[in-house]
């Protein structure tokens, strides 16, 4: 009887443990995932602090540059509540309390990254861009009870992708991908942007050079742009360069 006990007991122990792997793998690859707060990322505010404030660029321990950081603001539920409690409908303060964290991957990768935190100071978005408007990768949610909405950006490109729209600009001596340097803009920013399109069910890339050709007016008071914009749309099935102005 011991010897059964003993085998039911065992038996048991590998059931559970088989089934809480199987219930990590099921997590891993379902596109909902309740984290309960306790992975996800918060603000830093150390590093904060050593940006000065969101003033200065500060290289994390990943190589990743911060290139801009702004604060949630604990305060702003409480000066809700009290502005509520007074008769008003929002605090005497901007925006929502929220916080934000804008990082820069290292060359040769033209990827950036944006985090948004919530009064807390948790993560609630997580988003990828190249170009600065078109979203890549992985997009991460979170919900106030901390469950986490992933989705795979790169599945609404057509055959062509980011990387040949930068292989465009390339070619245009914009930008170095072996490198990661870009022509910068008079005010010290690569001088391109990038997005992704769909309109009627036809998708393209929109390519802006920033400063691509000078300047021709209206001329205003004060000192005029330093150029114009140039805009490219690319078709994302074919690559083929649909219009330009």
């Amino acid at each position: 009887m011991k010897i059964i006990l003993f085998i039911l007991s065992f038996t048991l122990i590998f059931s559970c443990n088989g089934e809480e792997k199987k219930t990590i793998k099921n997590i891993k690859g379902s596109t909902t995932i309740n984290q309960n707060n306790k992975m996800r990322e918060k603000f830093d505010f150390e590093v904060y602090k050593k940006t000065k404030y969101g003033a200065k660029h500060y290289v994390l321990p990943n190589k990743n540059t911060i290139i801009g950081m702004a604060a949630p603001n604990p305060e702003y539920l409480i000066a809700k509540a009290k502005a509520i409690q007074s008769g008003h409908n929002n605090p005497p303060m901007e925006g929502d309390g929220s916080g934000s964290q804008d990082e820069r991957l290292p060359k040769p990768s033209f990827e950036t990254i944006y985090k948004e935190f919530n009064v807390d100071g948790y993560i609630t978005i997580k988003e990828h861009y190249i170009g600065g408007r078109t979203k890549v990768g992985i997009s991460e949610y979170y919900d106030e009870s901390g469950n986490l909405k992933k989705i795979d950006e790169d599945m609404k490109f057509g055959k062509v992708k980011p990387i040949d729209a930068l292989r465009f600009l390339e070619e245009k001596n914009i930008l170095n991908l072996k490198t990661g340097e870009a022509k910068q803009t008079s005010s010290g920013f690569d001088n391109f942007e990038l997005w992704f399109d769909i309109t009627k069910g036809k998708k393209q890339f929109i390519i802006k050079i920033l400063e691509g050709k000078p300047y021709n007016g209206p001329y205003g008071i004060g000192e005029p742009p330093a150029a114009s914009p140039i805009y490219y749309y690319m078709d994302s099935d074919t690559g083929e360069i649909i219009s330009e102005k």
